[in-house]
């Protein structure tokens, strides 16, 4: 009798072959006879899964530096109850076929199978009487599915339905003021794009700063959860950009002339925004390590840490 897989266990199988399809292949040399490799799972010992494939299916094997390679493919009970990951195109092709072939003997909840076909069948439907958000199944039990303002609960055999229209009012009025914002602060110095809240979908972000609005108005306020980053959005006619900041910093940090250190005010200057003046002022404090930070944080902001590091390395030149 054939053994039947959830369809977890099937999602766990596929998840393994697309993990190995990406990984890094092994660096030890290939054995002609042993080409079956395996990657345990974080914390588990090569050595000891070596062990347990001799004594339980009697296949022989080597260990390869942090693999296993195998004279043959693992049955898919132990990929599953050990997390293994298949390496290279012999273990991973054993999957793959494994897979094409037992796709017909996945055992799926008759219950849960029915819920996703409504899902779909709303998905496809919605969207021709104006609701497009996608509909989808909330709950562990599957009796109840959201879609945008419509919630649906199943009731033993029936249906109960009913509409909200306030979140898509809400998500309405983010959307407007995602718009008005973006047109209105870069007028007054504020080039970071505002953007809607991405998974719960309750309140605007500009950076940091989280803005919720509620009967009463809007709540405006520093969000500690969220890391402060550096704007290096440019307004327009910008005399120069930030890596034009950057490029005069690590020039300083190398050079002990008074001259190098006010290029990179200026150049900061001609950028002009609240962003460039906060940079200023704390490249300004030489006497703290805001000085240092503020560079920092720059370079990690445009992607250049490697070259803000060797120039903190290289130390400065000492006058001739």
């Amino acid at each position: 009798m054939t053994q039947e897989f959830s369809p977890e266990e099937i999602a766990a199988l596929e998840l393994a072959l697309e993990t190995g399809e990406i990984m890094r292949q092994p660096t030890e040399p290939q054995l002609d006879d042993q080409t079956f490799w395996y990657l345990p799972a974080t914390g588990s010992s090569p050595g000891a899964l070596l062990f347990h494939v001799r004594q339980e299916h009697a296949i022989d094997g080597v260990l390869a530096g942090e693999y296993v390679a195998l004279r043959a493919a693992l049955p898919v009970k132990t990929i599953l109850a050990r997390s293994l990951t298949p390496i290279g195109d012999h273990a991973r092709q054993a999957l793959g076929d494994w897979l094409e072939e037992h796709a017909d003997r996945i055992t799926m909840d008759p219950h849960m199978e029915r819920m996703e076909q409504i899902e779909h069948l709303l998905n496809r439907l919605l969207p021709h009487v104006g609701i497009h958000a996608p509909a989808h199944i909330v709950d562990s039990g599957a009796t109840l599915i959201d879609a945008g303002p419509l919630r649906l609960r199943l009731n033993g055999d029936e249906w109960l339905i009913t509409r909200d229209d306030s979140a898509e009012r809400h998500l309405d009025t983010l959307r407007f003021g995602v718009g008005l914002l973006n047109d209105i602060l870069p007028f007054v110095g504020v080039h970071r794009p505002v953007q809607i809240e991405p998974i719960e979908r309750t309140a605007l972000l500009i950076g940091n700063v989280r803005a919720t609005p509620s009967v009463q108005g809007w709540t405006v306020a520093v969000d500690p959860d969220l890391p402060e980053e550096l704007d290096v959005a440019l307004p327009e006619g910008a005399a120069f950009d930030w890596n034009d900041v950057l490029d005069a910093a690590i020039a300083a940090r190398n050079d002990w002339r008074p001259s190098s250190y006010l290029q990179v005010v200026h150049v900061a200057v001609g950028i002009g925004t609240q962003s460039a003046l906060d940079f200023i002022s704390n490249y300004s404090d030489d006497q703290s390590p805001a000085h240092e930070l503020a560079v920092q944080a720059l370079a990690e902001a445009l992607g250049r840490q490697d070259e803000w590091n060797t120039a903190l390395m290289a130390g400065q030149k000492a006058p001739a």
